[in-house]
């Protein structure tokens, strides 16, 4: 069953391991070895996606660790505009890693690969000192947003001098330090990414996972009271992985979702697939997720509905005026 409106998907990967290996990944690559537009389009039926919005595969990158090259991630998925439905845009979020000396020249590098279709940044930084399953691969600390790391407070005004917008994800008790440190960039768009990455069904219980909402409710109150942060309600897998085959777990999913879109309202949120990471852990196909995206808000006005699942993201990732086409 096909959705009664138009998508943008602010957030969906290619790749192909065999000419680029990418160990980040995981086990997702022993089945999705390689992944592109066109198997996007396959997966889409008859959806009717109007603007995808690439965001980079290639997480953190530490010192000493898998050297991966951000401008060829971006010059490969430039070069698969040609794989578009007819009408369909194509932008480009690559990865630049703003704690480093050569930020600059890296966001030039992308500019030249890939023009205009270049319209933002994400940096993975979820990061745990006690918990090693919360740090992310290849992320090296986790206090890049809270001013302690001289050279990427130098480096973040590069986005907007550039027009370039923020995405970034970070452990649900990493978000209200992130909200302090973006408070004093309210020129530069910011996207938080996976909801805010609340994390539950720890070994702890429902205790635990009570307390990880309140903080990711802390930190979520102080992210919305920022205009120019906004929140994308993707990789919902993460948070609870079978929040679509198990109706207990689908209701804590939609508590989360309608009390994110109360703090930011629906005019600050974007829907968005996570693919193919989502079809890997939660084995479900792309227009089965977005009937179920579409579900946590159906009884909702058809008007903010229409802006959440595309015309905030087609506006923010500026695919109107940005995007590559076939």
């Amino acid at each position: 069953m096909s959705l009664p409106i138009a998508i943008t998907d602010p957030h969906f990967h290619v790749w192909d391991v065999a000419t680029s290996p990418n160990p980040n990944l995981g086990g997702i690559t022993s089945e999705f070895p390689t992944w592109t537009v066109s198997d996007y389009r396959k997966q889409a039926g008859e959806l009717n996606v109007k603007g995808l919005v690439h965001v980079e595969a290639i997480v953190g990158q530490k010192q000493g660790g898998f050297v991966l090259d951000p401008v060829a991630e971006t010059r490969a998925v430039a070069s698969q505009a040609s794989q578009l439905a007819c009408g369909q845009k194509l932008v480009i979020v690559p990865f630049v890693h703003l704690g480093r000396d050569d930020a600059a020249d890296v966001i030039a590098a992308h500019k030249k690969a890939a023009g205009d279709a270049f319209v933002g940044v994400r940096m993975i930084l979820n990061y745990s000192e006690s918990d090693p399953s919360l740090t992310w691969p290849q992320v090296e600390r986790g206090d890049f947003l809270t001013g302690a790391v001289p050279t990427f407070d130098r480096n973040f005004p590069l986005l907007a001098a550039h027009g370039l917008s923020f995405d970034f994800h970070v452990n649900w008790f990493q978000l209200e330090s992130a909200a302090a440190f973006l408070s004093r960039f309210s020129d530069t768009t910011v996207i938080v990414d996976h909801l805010g990455c609340p994390k539950l069904d720890s070994d702890g219980g429902a205790e635990e996972d009570a307390r990880r909402i309140e903080t990711w409710r802390v930190g979520m109150r102080a992210l919305a009271a920022l205009p120019h942060v906004h929140l994308k309600v993707s990789g919902l897998v993460y948070i609870k992985r079978h929040w679509i085959a198990d109706a207990s777990a689908n209701a804590v999913v939609k508590s989360l979702v309608r009390e994110a879109i109360d703090m930011f309202t629906p005019s600050r949120i974007v829907f968005a697939s996570n693919f193919p990471v989502d079809l890997f852990v939660g084995r479900d196909d792309l227009v089965t997720l977005y009937r179920e995206l579409h579900r946590l808000v159906e009884d909702l006005p058809l008007v903010d509905r229409e802006a959440m699942f595309h015309g905030n993201a087609w506006r923010l990732y500026k695919c109107g005026s940005c995007g590559l086409t076939a």
